[in-house]
């Protein structure tokens, strides 16, 4: 028997959030990431194993599909990682009608299934499919769903999220801190700068405001430059 912890979802997202940036996650996939990860672990699916299990490839990924004969594919990133647009182009298709999307060439299509709360909270009801002769196949049916009527604000995204809200996640206890303290590495690192430094404004060991810090000076503001757009 693990040594468990409990901890809230103000706790998970906290430190997949930080997590994601440390392992260099696309910037425009951190929150979407953390919030289809986040669902997930809501609905009984170990978040925590698979970002474990493909930490080293997260740098990599982009969450982008391709559209090809057999399928949107992929390419061989994690399906957490692309649920964001997988989800996003279905809620476009089913508008009108049923819609059904076959996702090919990727990793872990386990997730989709514990996914049907973060698609309905974004006006899809989502039926997976998994290919019991291809792990890295699944394919996903659409359906919109109407307007729901106004709810109290901690039902408002689903029954699987009330009860992680109110009962918090259980994890290893040793998983839980490896994770945070490597999450730690996307803070800026303690220095004399650092403890003088809030926001934009600069300040001296006296506390006295020594003027402003201009963004061109942040690297990863200046590294958009160079940056392709997506």
């Amino acid at each position: 028997m693990t040594d468990q912890i409990n901890y809230s979802v103000r706790e998970f997202r906290h430190i997949v959030n930080r997590l994601l940036h440390a392992l260099g996650a696309r910037r425009h996939m951190v929150n979407p990431v953390r919030d289809v990860l986040l669902f997930a672990e809501a609905s009984g699916f170990a978040a925590f194993d698979e970002l474990e299990r493909t930490r080293d490839r997260v740098a990599g990924f982009d969450g982008l599909l391709v559209e090809t004969p057999e399928g949107w594919s992929a390419g061989g990133q994690a399906g957490y990682f692309v649920a964001p647009t997988v989800v996003d182009l279905l809620e476009v298709a089913a508008i009108d009608a049923p819609a059904e999307m076959t996702l090919v060439e990727v990793d872990g299509s386990d997730v989709f299934v514990a996914l049907r709360g973060y698609a309905a909270v974004r006006g899809v009801d989502l039926e997976v499919v998994p290919d019991a002769d291809d792990a890295r196949r699944v394919v996903l049916r659409a359906t919109s769903i109407p307007t729901p009527a106004p709810r109290h604000p901690i039902d408002a995204e689903g029954p699987q999220m009330r009860r992680a809200l109110l009962e918090g996640f259980d994890a290893d206890r040793a998983q839980f801190w490896r994770l945070f303290h490597a999450s730690d590495q996307a803070l800026t690192p303690d220095s004399e700068l650092s403890r003088r430094h809030a926001g934009s404004q600069l300040y001296d060991g006296d506390g006295n405001l020594l003027g402003e810090v201009d963004e061109e000076s942040y690297e990863y503001i200046r590294s958009f430059a160079t940056e392709p757009a997506r």
